[in-house]
């Protein structure tokens, strides 16, 4: 043809080259093979797209393209399916509502944005999101000028070595008997309140009486439930951040952040009368107790020594009652 407005018809529709009469050999055969060069490029296009589709579905973590204002432009596969939704249904929504639906937990995360301290951001520590925990990595994608305009995020599903982690960190640091913190417990939580700022801090040392006999007389099976039902009457006299440890076999510390004198020695009233709840059950519950209190982190260590030694001093005591008959804890029969 040779028509100038049916040339800017089919440039509007795409061609890839274009002929004008007279037609010479030499530019059909130019012309057809810029217009191959054209269509193997865009085949080769198409193949690349169709290969980083697959791939991205592949890919068995959780993947999620997200746009400025934290809402999903693409995702694939695995994230479709752990969220339950399909790429239309997920396309502009808000990723932190859909990783927690709970909708308090959510506007939560969603407020933490700015500290980056929320899920859509990355962390040396594991996420606890959708059920299980998640190790996430956030890459920005920039534009061009270097700005970013956009997100990937990357979350691996580590809920079962995660789940191990924290069940051999529990057994690590607490009796296996009582569900109370041990010893490397106990000093890992002293350790901590030394660095921190709940002074004044009480400490309250309880020894379980007669643990020996016990075990000697009716077998370790009753010693072990005595020491079940010391833990009871402590934790029932505690609040939920009153730190409890078993830090020997018969022995118990209290950790009390925030406690000054008086009210740690309401709470050895409260154990006492927790032990006189029990007095109709044998074996027989009898607890010595001491308490002091540390002002600052420098009296902590003079504090847990002045208890001990007031918990022998009413060891010493009570005995001294009991051969009297006069012990309000039941007395001595085990």
């Amino acid at each position: 043809h040779d028509q100038g407005a049916l040339l800017l018809e089919t440039a509007n529709l795409g061609i890839d080259g274009y002929l004008l009469k007279p037609v010479s050999p030499e530019s059909l055969v130019s012309t057809l093979l810029r217009a191959a060069e054209r269509m193997y490029s865009r085949r080769q296009l198409e193949q690349a797209a169709r290969y980083w589709h697959q791939t991205f579905d592949s890919i068995p973590d959780l993947i999620t393209i997200l746009d400025q204002n934290y809402r999903v432009v693409n995702m694939n596969k695995a994230a479709q399916q752990r969220l339950g939704v399909s790429l239309p249904e997920a396309l502009g929504q808000d990723y932190c509502v859909m990783l927690h639906p709970d909708r308090l937990l959510a506007g939560d995360c969603a407020r933490r944005r700015l500290e980056s301290n929320c899920c859509i951001n990355a962390g040396d520590e594991p996420v606890a999101m959708l059920g299980g925990y998640f190790n996430v990595t956030v890459t920005p994608i920039c534009d061009e000028q270097g700005c970013q305009n956009g997100t990937v995020h990357v979350a691996r599903n580590v809920t079962e070595k995660t789940e191990v982690e924290i069940t051999l960190r529990y057994i690590s640091t607490h009796d296996q008997l009582t569900g109370v913190g041990n010893r490397a417990w106990f000093e890992s939580e002293s350790e901590r309140l030394l660095r921190g700022r709940s002074w004044p801090v009480s400490v309250i040392v309880a020894d379980l009486d007669g643990l020996k006999l016990v075990n000697d007389r009716y077998g370790h099976a009753a010693g072990d439930e005595l020491l079940k039902r010391a833990v009871q009457a402590l934790t029932a006299s505690c609040r939920a951040d009153e730190m409890i440890s078993r830090t020997g076999g018969d022995e118990f510390v209290i950790l009390l952040p925030g406690i000054d004198g008086t009210a740690a020695t309401a709470i050895v009233i409260r154990i006492r009368d927790q032990i006189a709840a029990q007095k109709e059950l044998r074996p027989c519950l009898s607890l010595s107790l001491g308490v002091a209190t540390a002002d600052c982190p420098e009296q902590f260590d003079e504090a847990l020594s002045q208890a001990d030694q007031r918990m022998y001093q009413d060891k010493t005591e009570r005995k001294k009652r009991i051969s009297q008959g006069m012990d309000g804890q039941g007395g001595s029969d085990v």
